[in-house]
């Protein structure tokens, strides 16, 4: 048995979905794709990876009880669950697996959280305190826009930081926007893969 981690596994059963989770996700690791719950399961005994992408509604099987095999595989590993429809059950289940839901339809910004998880494992906790404030010092960040990049590092959701901060929707979008351009970054996804990878090789 293989113990290295192989990246990241990605389970659907609907190939566009597996593509444009992999689209995503490819860029900050290998993506191995699977489209079924035995292939899946099989993955999961053989490898570890750094983070599991799962889609809640596999054909006749459930994403929930891949999660569950992979937990106890790998108590450690991040986890990602798209779905449609939140229901209850499933969210209080999910929140004992400590997953993270991804409502359909997804982006970047939605992934971002699981990602980070991803490399936070990957590379270990580095201080990203230094970094971020060269970051803010570089750019001429603005306060609001290095708070939010804070935020983010710190893997706070979007819906929590607009409820403390008072901040609507809009304006969020507008100070990431300008945060964006100016760090010359397509997403805040992966400006946090950056700050987090220099952080790692200047540990």
């Amino acid at each position: 048995m293989m113990t290295s981690r192989e990246g990241f596994l990605i389970v659907a059963d609907d190939p566009v979905v597996a593509r444009e989770v992999a689209s995503l996700i490819k860029r900050f690791g290998p993506a191995h794709v699977v489209h079924n719950a035995p292939t899946a399961k099989e993955a999961i005994y053989r490898w570890m990876w750094n983070g599991m992408v799962v889609d809640e509604q596999l054909g006749n099987d459930s994403g929930m009880d891949l999660a569950d095999l992979a937990r106890v595989r790998d108590p450690a590993i991040p986890i990602a669950v798209l779905t449609a429809v939140l229901e209850p059950a499933m969210v209080n289940r999910a929140a004992r697996l400590g997953a993270i839901f991804v409502s359909k339809p997804f982006g970047p910004e939605e992934l971002a959280p699981f990602v980070r998880q991803s490399l936070i494992r990957e590379i270990g906790s580095p201080q990203v305190g230094p970094i971020l404030m060269r970051i803010s010092e570089t750019y001429s960040l603005s306060p609001r826009e290095s708070q939010i990049l804070a935020s983010v590092l710190a893997g706070v959701a979007r819906d929590r930081f607009l409820i403390d901060q008072d901040m609507s929707p809009n304006t969020y979008k507008t100070h990431v926007k300008s945060l964006l351009r100016k760090t010359n970054f397509l997403n805040l996804s992966a400006l946090t893969a950056f700050i987090l990878r220099q952080a790692a090789s200047e540990r």
